[in-house]
């Protein structure tokens, strides 16, 4: 920087006026923000249901959305019901029926029925129905009818059809049970083979009813038997309005006995032919006396199952704070299962055994589910398991979902396989992925992958410990315990849909995410853009790096604050909340399997010798991040970092706005001096880092013999580059070399509405600018651009060079990585014609040129040949771009034969014309010059780099040595500056100050904006995003404001394109992606993936990603279970036979029970508006005016009054009918006793009394 004559390198205001005004393929409707991903558990979960059948679990919030997960991280995430007064609806209560269509009852009352297999809702049901509020919801899960019933506040209970989402005049009412004060339906529970039962259960009443469709009346009442009667109401003593109703009910699968949960903490089982049963109070577990039991569940098989007769077990929780589960099962004592059933309702004492599965949170359990429908299809020895929702946000512990496994082994039997439980081999609970939860999230990095053929992913998932972090990966590892959440499918759609780099100049793209947690630990996640509309994003954890892995070199806190990750070089650095900076590297697996070679048993001989022994050798496992060292260097929190790991620098800055440069080598630190006035009221706060590089051309006078110097003799010093030589007039005068040198710069931007410039190497400050002069605010956000829009990135180190492959980055040199340029500027008419003339149609040929990547060569073997006019006879390989290589010989050509003659083989390359260097310029570029010195003799020197090349060339020897090479237009091309300053947007020309003026120390540089964009609030977070345009991508900017806005801008001129509104981006950690997304992530652990593209766009973007993913939600093969349950069904009421013994006969008609399922479709009716207009009105027309549209609230109240006359006139004339079946069996019972007194009156008229 010290040279004797320097100046800034950039482009005229021409030049930069016609890229300001260059036209963008982008429109508006290229461009749709939408929800494509939702991960982890939401922070207001309040519901579970699961589907064993599909292995799908559902979740409901507080702000109405229904959240499913499946197999393979599936998360799906549905939209909540907008209210007309713009409140949140909470989802209260949600069920999965027969069908596999998920029932879900919302805080308005409303009702929603979704459908899994078309991803759509498949009914709804106003909040205008009923004016009461769902107190309980119950769907028909084994049976085929397409209802399911809905209790509410006022004691009713309502019967709605699945699929039209109409309400049945069907109605249970209180008072049509003929018992007083039965109001507040608290459980309601289906028959598990009959739906023509329901099990009702009333707060105000301590028995539980059965209630018959059929009949239209309660065919049963259940009541505690009398000895246990004073014990179950003993705490309602003291008020006599209390009662110990029933809260909770449950069937066995079987039918034939059902449980029920009390409100002082007991619990009663029934048989349905007993109409009373023994109150029990469960000692030794987690519940307590006088607490009520919120939700109970008998696990057993479902009823199509062959364990359908197993006994089961019984878990609860309760309703108050309570975070353990109360399980009850059978002892092992070798008996039946009929007979240990029986000790539930027939015993003084409970016999069954009593434990406590606690929450996995220590927190409140809020519902839990029971994974029981695959049991028959299951191939582990325990398929039994619970998930628990656990958790209240209120009380300070954010919701889990947690899953766990039951100890309940299949025991193989003679005749049957037999249940099994050994409680005391009970495994521990496990979050459902993804582990985004298991402690507060406090950051996140988003990396950008470019590369095609990087390995890091798989590198990063070898080195993964899954034992050590996850508890799912524990439990099923042993093959004993299956894991319920099977559903769905997660698939690559594409597996061979990329073709290669070179061909298309399009790598693939692909996205790490890094979250930062409190406990120290930073998890690695891929993530995987939907493939489609309608699949979702998914997450796949890679690898977890514990940063106090290392005590020795683990910092104070272990909060992470702030992260920064080099893909290149693997280096992840890391900013505490007490001020320090670990560094850690990436060691991935080595092969444990000995080398038999002859070098490594030397080695081996030699290592044994010296004390190291064979299985010390092989103990190289895997290590992953490995942490350094840390530096305790502030002691304030970390707010920002930046890495540059090919010049070995970390920039970090704290929360008062100290800037430090680390030095990763010697492991040293400097703090960056400011040496700038400020006033009091000025902020020193840092909002923003940027390390990158900016080019600095300087003329210096060199030889003549520099115009003909090679590639290889201006990059040996590795400090710049030299251009070609400029001539001048005089012939005598030097001749002026361009020398373009990059140097490593540091952006600060500062509260104060100026951003700062440090020389990285040398930590000294090149100048200042004030961005906005008008107003002071802080700088957000800092980009750096080409004149393409793409964001230019510092290089990364390679990896192999932290492995010690490579030597190590001097400390004082300049190592850019960038390839030389030549650069040939005229200002007279050189001796040499050919020369000048070469040197003209090459700098035309090169305005033209493409930035395309070189082929790695070094030239060899060179052939000198002077050519004659004409056409030089040869064919050159099309597969090759970058350079002009041979690859045939014309036919009957005379050049040709010279030139084969002279030594020119296939597989040369041309590297020089006329003394002109063009092994940097492209094929077609040397196509063009030499088409134009076609008339001329020509001195070519041809050099063999690459090989010989056979006549079919094969495309992947020469992708194997791509390696990447940065044209000179990229070095000498204009770089822009975006910053981000409150709600304005500027960009201005970045620049490196003259060396003179440098040398005089910093100074304020005024610059003006190149162009400005005022948005409608302060900036949150923005990033250059790639769109597919055609066969090419273009750049555009993508920004987020704190009003909660999405813009998306042209680069560089910073036009609209579009923008959008989009809640919930406030106060949260916002990232965007260059593959089109919006990443927003909170303190919960929830992240959100937004697309920013179109339906049309989003595809096409999706072919540029590495791993896109095609989800669905429902399986096809799953559509067959329900018709295959029913059938196995009423196979099995077929074996049965219709033989029956009198007793049972007299039972059924005496008793009224039964057991054969009706058909409810003939019981419930749905009135559709037709039959309701005719019924009314009549034949009258259906046009309605202004006068009767008055009378449409009475016309309302009078249809009600009528529905309500009909309904008790049917149920009446039910009644009567029933009473004339009794009579007549009555008249026939009175007639067969008159016939038998009669004949037996004739067969003894004649007989004396002495007789008898």
């Amino acid at each position: 920087m010290g040279n004797k004559a320097s100046h800034q390198s950039s482009a005229s205001d021409s030049a930069l006026n016609v890229l300001l005004s260059r036209p963008t393929s982008l429109d508006q409707e290229m461009f749709k923000l939408h929800l494509t991903a939702h991960h982890g558990v939401p922070s207001n979960a309040n519901a579970l249901a699961f589907c064993g059948s599909l292995g799908i679990l559902a979740v409901g919030t507080a702000s109405g959305t229904v959240k499913f997960y499946g197999t393979d991280g599936l998360e799906v995430l549905t939209e909540g019901p907008e209210s007309v007064s713009h409140l949140a609806v909470g989802v209260t209560h949600l069920q999965f029926t027969a069908h596999q269509h998920l029932v879900v009852a919302y805080s308005d009352s409303s009702i929603r029925v979704f459908d899994l297999a078309s991803g759509t809702i498949l009914s709804c049901v106003s909040d205008a129905w009923t004016t009461s509020i769902i107190t309980s919801i119950e769907t028909l899960k084994y049976t085929d009818s397409p209802f399911f019933f809905v209790a509410t506040d006022d004691g009713e209970i309502h019967v709605v059809h699945e699929a039209t989402g109409r309400v049945s005049t069907y109605v249970i009412r209180p008072q049509d049970l003929s018992i007083s004060h039965c109001e507040g339906v608290t459980a309601i529970a289906t028959h598990p083979k009959d739906a023509n039962l329901l099990l009702i259960a009333y707060d105000t009443y301590p028995a539980v009813l059965l209630r018959d469709f059929t009949k239209r009346r309660v065919i049963r009442e259940f009541t505690l038997s009398i000895k246990t009667q004073k014990e179950a109401c003993r705490e309602s003593q003291n008020d006599a309005s209390v009662c110990n109703s029933p809260q909770c009910l449950s069937w066995h699968s079987s039918g034939k006995r059902f449980v029920a949960g009390y409100k002082y903490g007991g619990i009663a089982v029934f048989r349905v032919d007993k109409t009373q049963g023994l109150y029990r109070e469960v000692l030794g577990c987690a519940a307590t006396c006088g607490k009520s039991l919120g939700q109970i569940k008998w696990l057993c098989a479902p009823p199509t199952s062959k364990h359908a007769a197993s006994s089961g077990a019984i878990v609860f929780s309760q309703t108050s704070d309570s975070s353990g589960l109360t399980l009850i099962y059978p002892p092992t004592d070798g008996r039946n299962s009929e007979d240990l059933a029986a000790d539930l309702y027939k015993a003084d004492k409970l016999t069954w055994r009593v434990a406590t599965i606690e929450s996995i949170n220590q927190a409140s359990i809020r519902a839990f589910e029971a994974a029981i429908n695959h049991m028959d299809s299951s191939t582990h020895v325990a398929p039994l398991s619970l998930i628990v929702l656990s958790g209240n946000p209120l009380d300070g512990c954010l919701p889990t979902v947690s899953v766990q496994c039951l100890p309940c082994f299949i025991k193989p039997g003679e005749c049957k396989e037999e249940w099994e439980w050994r409680i005391n081999r009970l495994p521990e609970a496990a979050i459902i992925p993804p582990l985004l939860q298991l402690s507060p999230l406090t950051t996140f990095a988003v990396v950008n992958l470019s590369h095609a053929n990087d390995t890091l992913q798989s590198d990063l998932q070898s080195t993964f410990d899954q034992a050590k972090y996850s508890a799912m990966y524990r439990v099923t590892s042993s093959g004993e315990f299956e894991w319920p959440l099977s559903g769905g499918s997660v698939l690559d759609p594409l597996p061979n849909r990329f073709v290669t780099a070179e061909s298309t100049g399009i790598e693939p793209n692909s996205v790490l995410l890094l979250t930062g947690h409190a406990n120290g630990c930073v998890l690695f996640w891929e993530t995987r853009v939907a493939q489609d509309q309608s699949s979702k994003g998914t997450l796949r954890l890679l690898h977890v790096a514990d940063a106090s892995l290392h005590r020795s070199c683990s910092p104070e806190s272990t909060e992470i604050t702030c992260i920064s990750f080099c893909p290149a070089s693997r280096t992840l650095v890391l900013g505490f909340t007490s001020g320090e900076i670990t560094i850690m590297d990436f060691k991935a697996r080595e092969s444990s399997q000995p080398d038999f070679s002859s070098g490594a048993l030397k080695e081996q001989n030699a290592s044994t010798s010296t004390g190291e022994t064979m299985s010390q050798m092989q103990r190289k496992d895997a290590m992953g991040f490995i942490p350094c060292f840390s530096l305790h260097i502030h002691t304030e929190p970390v707010t920002k970092l930046v890495l540059s790991s090919f010049y070995g620098y970390v920039a970090v800055a704290d929360a008062v706005g100290t800037t430090s440069l680390i030095d990763t080598k010697t492991q040293q630190f400097q703090v960056l001096v400011s040496n700038s006035l400020r006033h009091n009221d000025e902020s020193v706060t840092v909002d923003s880092l940027l390390m990158s590089e900016l080019v600095q051309t300087t003329e210096i006078p060199g030889s003549e013999f520099s115009t003909i110097l090679g590639p290889d003799s201006n990059a040996s010093n590795g400090k710049g580059l030299f251009g070609m030589a400029s001539h001048s007039e005089n012939m005598n005068s030097p001749i002026m070399m361009h020398h373009h040198e990059v140097i490593p710069v540091l952006f600060v931007g500062r509260g104060s509405n100026k951003i700062e410039m440090f020389h990285v190497q040398s930590a000294t400050k090149m100048g200042e600018t004030l961005v906005n002069s008008e107003k002071a605010t802080n700088l957000a956000s800092i980009l750096l651009i080409d004149e393409h829009g793409k964001r230019i990135e510092l290089p990364g180190r390679d990896w192999n060079e932290a492995e010690g492959s490579k030597p190590p980055v001097s400390l004082d040199k300049v190592m850019p990585e960038v390839s030389e340029s030549s650069e040939i500027v005229t200002h007279t008419h050189s001796p040499d014609a050919d020369f000048e003339l070469t040197h003209q149609l090459l700098t035309e040929a090169r305005s033209e040129q493409l930035k395309t990547k070189g082929l790695s060569w070094s030239p060899c073997d060179h052939v000198y040949v002077t050519a004659p006019p004409g056409s030089l006879g040869l064919h050159l390989c099309m597969e090759v771009k970058q350079h002009a290589v041979v690859q045939e010989y014309a036919e009957d050509s005379h050049t040709s034969a010279l030139l084969r003659e002279n030594g020119v083989r296939i597989g040369h390359t041309l590297i020089e014309i006329n003394g002109v260097d063009v092994s940097l310029f492209d094929r077609d570029a040397v196509c063009r010059v030499l088409e134009k010195l076609q008339e001329r003799e020509k001195r070519l020197v041809f050099a063999h780099g690459f090989g010989e090349i056979s006549k079919s060339v094969d495309t992947n020897t020469f992708n194997s040595q791509a390696e990447d090479s940065t044209c000179a237009a990229a070095i000498e091309g204009p770089r822009f500056l975006v910053c981000a300053c409150g709600r304005m947007l500027h960009i201005f020309q970045a620049i490196v100050p003259q060396a003179a003026e440098m040398a005089r120390g910093p100074k304020d540089c005024p610059i003006q904006p190149l162009t400005s964009m005022e948005l409608q609030g302060p900036v949150v977070a923005m990033s250059v995003v790639r769109v597919p345009v055609g066969e090419t991508i273009e750049n555009c900017l993508t920004v987020v404001d704190q009003s909660n806005r999405v813009y998306i801008l042209s680069l560089p001129s910073l036009h609209l394109i579009y923008d959008t509104e989009c809640t919930n981006l406030v106060s949260r950690l916002v990232g965007i992606s260059f593959g089109g997304e919006v990443i927003v992530a909170n303190t919960f652990g929830e992240i959100e993936r937004y697309s920013l593209f179109a339906e049309a766009t989003a595809m096409e973007s999706a072919v540029l990603e590495r791993n896109p993913v095609k989800t669905r939600l429902h399986r096809p093969e799953c559509q067959n279970i329900l018709k295959q349950a029913i059938t196995a069904t009423i196979s099995n009421s077929k074996k049965r036979g219709m033989g029956a013994d009198a007793s049972k006969m007299f039972k059924k008609l005496v008793l009224s029970v039964t057991q054969d399922a009706k058909d409810l479709n003939q019981i419930f009716h749905f009135s559709t508006e037709a039959e309701e207009r005719k019924q009314l009105l009549g034949d009258r027309s259906a046009i309605v005016n202004d006068d009767t549209a008055k009378t449409e609230l009475g016309l309302s109240g009078t249809k009600d009054s009528l529905m309500q006359a009909q309904q008790r006139l049917v149920e009446r004339g039910e009644k009567l009918n029933d009473l004339g079946l009794k009579t007549e069996q009555m008249k026939k019972t009175s007639e067969e006793f008159y016939q038998t007194m009669k004949a037996f009156n004739e067969k003894n008229a004649n007989k004396k009394w002495y007789e008898f």
